[in-house]
């Protein structure tokens, strides 16, 4: 059992008020080093990183680039657009910008992305230079998950308003997804895959909601299948949603992963599902197929 005020208590900065010292760096750190994402989460291969480093000299600016061991590399550039390209096109590596930057933009650099005079684009007027690397890629993965851990605070507070239910699913882990397999391009906002549906009562003509909703399939995680267990049918949009809420904190714990030992009695159909698929597994396994191809 995640004990999130715990595990919220590690980020004192989270309850920063506007205008209050907020050491961004310091921030992003703490976030990296104490933060353990749901144990499918996975990211790409480590990416080398360079620093540009941009030098003014009285009247003459130049730009250096150099490893993630100060090893200089590429020899000197005349400009940052230049070295930038250098990193990204012949080295494959991410961009740390450093030295006198308002040198060449005339103004302070701020959160990753600079804007300069485009030799390459000149008729775009300035070109956009973006410094990325894999600590921003984990310290915004470990963010969001952060923000969702909130929202369930604010759910578990308030479970029968719609707005905060639907927020809460829609950031459910149990519901992130590749966006293609053998990539690590995740989706985190998942109410895109839940089902809708519009039907009519016979006996008084009312209309009501159906929803269908279901976790991530494992391994590769880029489909969803269909949890009969989240099941709703409600007179309107907002209650059936603020049911499917329920119901997925009653199944799924805020890593994902299925909670245990949940009571639950299972549908006449789910019972015949069950029972159609312990017969095509003995069927298959009477014919020597492999216990896998049950799945």
């Amino acid at each position: 059992m995640i004990n999130i005020p715990e595990i919220l208590a590690q980020f004192p900065f989270l309850d920063a008020k506007a205008g209050d010292p907020y050491d961004h760096e310091a921030a992003k750190a703490s976030i990296i080093k104490n933060v353990t994402l749901p144990d499918f989460y996975t990211f790409d291969s480590p990416t080398p990183v360079y620093t540009v480093t941009v030098v003014a000299d009285n009247d003459l600016v130049y730009v250096t680039v150099a490893s993630s061991d100060n090893s200089p590399v590429g020899g000197t550039f005349g400009d940052i657009e230049s070295a930038y390209d250098y990193v990204r096109n012949e080295l494959s590596g991410d961009v740390i910008f450093a030295g006198d930057i308002e040198a060449v933009t005339g103004e302070e650099y701020l959160d990753g992305v600079l804007t300069v005079p485009s030799k390459t684009a000149p008729q775009l007027g300035g070109r956009m230079l973006i410094s990325s690397t894999d600590s921003d890629d984990e310290w915004l993965a470990k963010a969001n998950y952060i923000q969702f851990l909130q929202k369930t605070l604010r759910y578990e507070a308030n479970p029968k308003d719609f707005v905060t239910a639907f927020n809460w699913v829609d950031s459910h882990p149990a519901f992130w997804s590749r966006h293609i397999a053998d990539t690590n391009q995740w989706n985190t906002s998942n109410n895109s895959h839940v089902w809708v549906g519009v039907g009519r009562r016979k006996d008084t003509g009312s209309s009501y909601i159906m929803l269908e909703h279901g976790s991530a399939v494992e391994s590769d995680r880029t489909r969803h299948y269909h949890d009969l267990r989240l099941d709703v049918y409600a007179d309107t949009y907002e209650l059936a949603f603020v049911e499917l809420a329920a119901l997925v904190h009653k199944f799924f714990d805020v890593d994902g992963r299925e909670r245990e030992n949940v009571e639950y009695v299972k549908s006449a159909l789910e019972v015949t599902l069950d029972e159609r698929m312990a017969s095509l597994a003995a069927d298959l396994a009477s014919e020597g197929a492999p216990a896998s191809e049950t799945h």
